[in-house]
């Protein structure tokens, strides 16, 4: 049986992402950027690792539309992975993730919030 294809919500607008957050307990948000094939494939990994965890929400904002909302939290190089648990930052993944790493954590988090 295939699982269900994730795809992330995008946002635009700091609104959005404090909206995004404030309604999803376990929320993933992937920072990339247009022109840049790593984030691509980063991303298409991430989607596949999220199929195991379906409580987690997950959103995509371009750092290159969106510079402001980049620069607001904190993001100066993409990708950047940012997972936040009952609206506040928990995990913070840049550049060189490590896709083992995101998973482990992903599994503590849905564990700790009883998600699974």
């Amino acid at each position: 049986m295939s699982k269900e294809v994730v795809f992330m919500q995008p946002l635009y607008t700091q609104d959005e992402l404090q909206q995004f957050i404030a309604h999803h307990p376990l929320a993933l948000v992937y920072f990339y950027g247009a022109s840049c094939a790593t984030c691509f494939a980063i991303q298409g990994e991430v989607e596949k690792i999220l199929q195991d965890f379906p409580q987690i929400a997950a959103a995509e904002i371009s750092a290159e539309e969106c510079p402001a909302l980049a620069a607001a939290q904190q993001i100066f190089s993409v990708p950047v992975l940012l997972v936040f648990t009952e609206q506040k930052e928990a995990l913070r993944l840049g550049r060189h993730l490590s896709l083992a790493e995101l998973r482990q954590q992903l599994q503590r988090y849905y564990e700790l919030m009883e998600l699974a």
